[in-house]
C-alpha cells in the first residue's frame, strides 16, 4: 500500500479541540484561577500578525494567544507565516515548531456538477476549515524587538476601562445581596455591593464577566441563554462567558481574578468531548461578545472600526491603511474616516453587516448620513430606521433562569 493510500486529511476541528481539552485537564489552575501573565509584560490586544498588524480572530485568539506558552514567556503577541518573514528579510530559526492559524475558505456550492443558487441568483457557498503554519517572533531572527503599546496607543488598558465600558453599555446593574448573575427575564445584572469586593480588579472581573452574559440577550447578540434547560447548554453559555472574559482581559490588561469551581471545568470538558466543533462556536460567540463589550470604550471602538474598514477594503481589493492608534470620535464625524464611509455603505447595501459594527461607529455613521453627507445617505437612513423598527418589534423574552457567576 502506498503512502498516498495511507494519507488521511487532518481533522482541524478535532486537533484544536484536543489541544483545548488537554489544557483544561493538565493546566487546571489556568482555567480556574485566572490567566498567568505578568502585569509588567504588556500583551496588547491578543495575537497579531507582525507584518499586517491585524489581529487574529475567533478560535485563533485562544490557540495563538491564551494557550500559546511563547506569548506568556516573552510578552510578545506577534506571529507571521514563513513567507511573510522571508519577505521582510527575517529568517525562521531552523528547527522551530510552527503553530497553526485556521480560517474558513469559501467554496462554490455544487450539486452533481451543477452550481447551486440562492433566491437572489447568487451562487451558494460552503465553508471549509483550513489551517496554515505561523511562527512566533521569538522563533525568527532579524525581526524588530517588540515594543508594548503605550497608554497613548491603547488608552483602554487601564482599570478605569471597566467603569467606562459599564457606563457606556447602559446595562441595568443593581447592587445588593451576596451573588453575581445576569437575569435574562428582567435584563439586569445583579452584583454584590461594590465595597464587598477585595479591590477594583476583582470588581471589574466579575462585572465584565456578567456583562458577557448580558451580551447574549435577544435584543443584543441573541444567544440561547437557557438552552434547552440542559446542563450541557448551561455549561456552553458559561464557556462563552469565560472566553469572553479572557478576550476582554487580554485587551484591557485587567487581570482575571474570578476563581472557578472545578465542576465548571469538568462540564466544559464534557461539552468539548461530545462535540468537536463546540469550542469553535464558543470562540466565535465570545469574539462577538468581547467586540461588543470593548466597543463601548470610545477609543477601542475607533480602533475596531479602523481595523474592520481595513479588512473590508482588503477583501474588496481596495487599500485603506490601518493603524492601531485610534482616531477621536468627534474628528471622525467632522472629517469622515474610511471606517465611517464603509459603515454608511454597509447601511445602504448590507444592513445586517452594519448592525454587527461597534455601537459607537454605528452612531457616528448615523450622524453622518442624517446630515446628508454621503451618496448613500437616503438609502442608508431608511435601512437603519427599518432595522431598528424590526429590532424593537421583537417579542419580549420569556422568563429564563439567571446566569450565575
Amino acid at each position: 500500500m502506498t503512502s498516498r493510500e495511507n494519507w488521511k486529511p487532518i481533522d482541524h476541528y478535532q486537533e484544536i479541540t484536543d489541544l483545548v481539552i488537554k489544557s483544561m485537564e493538565s493546566e487546571r489552575e489556568r482555567w480556574t484561577g485566572g490567566l498567568p501573565w505578568d502585569k509588567n509584560i504588556a500583551m496588547p490586544t491578543g495575537p497579531i500578525n507582525a507584518t499586517t498588524n491585524r489581529h487574529y480572530k475567533g478560535i485563533n485568539q485562544l490557540t495563538l494567544g491564551i494557550l500559546n506558552p511563547l506569548v506568556f514567556l516573552t510578552g510578545d503577541p506577534r506571529f507571521c507565516s514563513y513567507k511573510q518573514a522571508t519577505e521582510m528579510g527575517w529568517q525562521v530559526i531552523k528547527g522551530s515548531k510552527a503553530s497553526h492559524a485556521v480560517f474558513y475558505k469559501p467554496l462554490d456550492l455544487m450539486k452533481d456538477g451543477v452550481p447551486v443558487y440562492d433566491d437572489n441568483g447568487d451562487q451558494k457557498k460552503s465553508f471549509v476549515l483550513r489551517s496554515y503554519p505561523v511562527f512566533h517572533l521569538s522563533q525568527i531572527d532579524g525581526a524588530p524587538k517588540y515594543e508594548p503599546a503605550t497608554l497613548k496607543d491603547a488608552p483602554w488598558r487601564t482599570i478605569d476601562a471597566a467603569d467606562i465600558i459599564l457606563k457606556e453599555s447602559r446595562a441595568n446593574i443593581r447592587y445588593g445581596g451576596d451573588r453575581a448573575y445576569f437575569s435574562p427575564a428582567t435584563d439586569h445584572i445583579q452584583l454584590p455591593p461594590i465595597n464587598s469586593f477585595a479591590g477594583p480588579e476583582e470588581y471589574a472581573t466579575v462585572a465584565l464577566h456578567e456583562l458577557g452574559h448580558w451580551t447574549g440577550a435577544p435584543t443584543r447578540l441573541n444567544r440561547e441563554l437557557n438552552g434547552k434547560s440542559s446542563k450541557s447548554s448551561y455549561a456552553f453559555e458559561e464557556l462563552i462567558a469565560e472566553l469572553t472574559s479572557m478576550f476582554v482581559s487580554s485587551s484591557t490588561g485587567i487581570p482575571l481574578k474570578m476563581p472557578r469551581h472545578l465542576d465548571y471545568l469538568d462540564s466544559w470538558v464534557s461539552v468539548l468531548k461530545e462535540d468537536k466543533k463546540a469550542i469553535f462556536r464558543a470562540a466565535s460567540s465570545a469574539t462577538k461578545a468581547s467586540n461588543l463589550i470593548l466597543g463601548f470604550h470610545p477609543e477601542y471602538a475607533a480602533r475596531l472600526a479602523a481595523e474592520s474598514a481595513a479588512d473590508a477594503a482588503h477583501h474588496q481589493g481596495e487599500s485603506i491603511p490601518f493603524t492601531s492608534t485610534p482616531a477621536s470620535a468627534p474628528s471622525a464625524i467632522a472629517t469622515p474616516s474610511p471606517a465611517i464611509i464603509k459603515a454608511t455603505e454597509l447601511a445602504a447595501h448590507n444592513i445586517n453587516g452594519f448592525m454587527q459594527l461597534p455601537q459607537i461607529l454605528r452612531h457616528q455613521a448615523e450622524e453622518y448620513v442624517r446630515g446628508g453627507c454621503s451618496q448613500h445617505s437616503r438609502v442608508a437612513l431608511e435601512n437603519i430606521e427599518g432595522a431598528y423598527r424590526q429590532f424593537s418589534g421583537k417579542r419580549e423574552p420569556t422568563a429564563q433562569p439567571a446566569m450565575r457567576m
